[in-house]
C-alpha cells in the first residue's frame, strides 16, 4: 500500500474550482461498484484493521490549502480536551503557533488530568502545513462537550489558546450535548477528560448522573445563523447516528460540505448498521469513505460487510461540492475506487 501523495492533493481544489462553479446545485450520479471491485477493497481493509481507521491520520485538511473561501465554520461535537480543535488552528493558523504538542504541554501544566494526550496519542501528531499562507483565512471554531468538568478544562484551553486577542478567529465553547433532540438529557459523570463516557447510563446510580442541556445542529445552526458548516467531526461514543437525526435538515440542505464520524459497537449503533446509516446519506447525495492513517476506501455503492468492524471512523463530503470532492477522491488508498460523480444532471 503506497501513502498519501499529500503534494497532489493541495493543489487539486484550484484546478477543480471553475468546475465546482458550473455544476452548483446538480445532481450528481455517482459510480458503481462491480463485485470484484468490492472484494479487492474489502480484501485490501482487512489487511489494515483495527486500528488502521479506529485512529485516523488528518491529511483531509489539505483539501482546503488553496481554497478559495475565506472564512470557515468548524465544529467539533464531542471535544474532550480538543486535541481536533488544536489540530485546526495548527493548520489554517500556523502563526498562532497553537499546535498538539503545545496544547499537550498545557494540560501536562493544570495538573488536572490523568492522561493529558489523547487516546490515539494525539499529541504526537505533527500540524499539517498550509502551503498558501498568502491567502489569509478565518475560524469560527464550535466546540460541544457535555462533561461539566471537562467544559471547565476546556474553557481553560480557551484562556490558554487566546484567539480572539490574537486573530479575527473565535473558538466558542457549548457546554452541551448533541442528539435528536432539543432539551435535558441525563449524562454518565465521568472524570475530566476521560474520553468513553456517553449519554448511556445503564447500570448507572443517581450520583453518577448529571443533566446537561442537548441541542439539535439544525436547531443550533438557525439559533447562530450558520449558512454552512465546512468542517464538522463527531465522536459522541456511540451516538452519532442521533446527531445525523437532529441535522436532518442541514443534510438535505447540503449546508455541511464535510464531515468524519465515528463508529463503534455500542450506543445507537446497536440499533442501526453502518451500511444503513451510509445508504441514508448516500441517497442524500453524500459521498463516504472509510479514513485512515494512510488514505481512504470508498464506501458509498461500494459497500463490504467486511467494514463491519468494532471501531471505524468515516469521512462524508457533498457531492454538490465538486472541488472539495474532487480534492478529497484523490486522498484515496492507490488502486481503490472512485467516488467521483460519472455525471451531474
Amino acid at each position: 500500500m503506497k501513502q498519501l501523495n499529500c503534494k497532489q492533493t493541495s493543489s487539486t481544489v484550484i484546478q477543480f474550482s471553475e468546475q465546482f462553479n458550473k455544476v452548483g446545485d446538480n445532481k450528481c450520479i455517482l459510480p458503481k461498484c462491480t463485485r470484484q471491485q468490492k472484494e479487492r477493497q474489502a480484501s485490501l481493509f482487512s489487511l489494515y484493521v483495527p486500528q488502521w481507521s479506529g485512529c485516523y491520520d488528518d491529511f483531509y485538511l489539505l483539501a482546503f490549502d488553496n481554497y478559495d473561501t475565506s472564512t470557515y465554520t468548524l465544529i467539533d461535537v464531542g471535544s474532550n480536551k480538543a486535541y481536533a480543535v488544536a489540530t485546526w488552528f495548527a493548520f489554517f493558523l500556523p502563526e498562532l503557533n497553537i499546535t498538539q504538542a503545545n496544547l499537550d504541554t498545557y494540560l501536562q501544566s493544570t495538573k488536572k488530568l490523568k492522561i493529558t494526550c489523547g487516546s490515539c496519542d494525539d499529541c504526537e501528531d505533527e500540524p499539517l502545513t498550509r502551503k498558501n499562507t498568502k491567502h489569509q483565512v478565518t475560524l469560527n471554531v464550535h466546540a460541544f462537550e457535555p462533561q461539566p468538568d471537562t467544559v471547565v478544562i476546556l474553557n481553560g484551553v480557551k484562556k490558554w489558546m487566546n484567539v480572539s486577542e490574537r486573530s479575527k478567529s473565535t473558538f466558542s465553547i457549548h457546554g452541551m450535548a448533541v442528539s435528536n433532540y432539543d432539551g435535558k438529557v441525563l449524562f454518565k459523570k465521568c472524570n475530566p477528560g476521560n474520553e468513553v463516557c456517553s449519554l448511556d447510563v445503564s447500570h448507572t446510580s443517581i450520583d453518577e448522573k448529571v443533566e446537561v442541556d442537548v441541542v439539535t445542529l439544525d436547531h443550533f445552526a438557525n439559533e447562530h445563523n450558520l449558512s454552512r458548516i465546512d468542517i464538522l467531526k463527531i465522536g459522541t461514543e456511540g451516538y452519532e447516528p442521533f446527531v445525523f437525526q437532529g441535522a436532518k435538515r442541514l443534510l438535505e440542505e447540503h449546508r455541511i460540505r464535510l464531515f468524519i464520524f465515528e463508529q463503534l459497537e455500542t450506543g445507537a449503533w446497536l440499533n442501526t448498521t453502518l451500511k444503513f446509516e451510509v445508504s441514508k446519506l448516500t441517497k442524500l447525495g453524500y459521498v463516504c469513505y472509510i479514513i485512515g492513517k494512510t488514505g481512504m476506501i470508498l464506501v458509498t455503492n461500494c459497500w463490504s460487510d467486511k467494514y463491519d468492524v468494532e471501531h471505524n471512523n468515516l469521512l462524508c463530503v457533498s457531492s454538490r461540492d465538486g472541488a472539495l470532492l474532487n480534492s478529497i477522491d484523490q486522498m484515496r488508498l492507490t488502486g481503490t475506487v472512485s467516488g467521483i460523480c460519472e455525471k451531474r444532471m
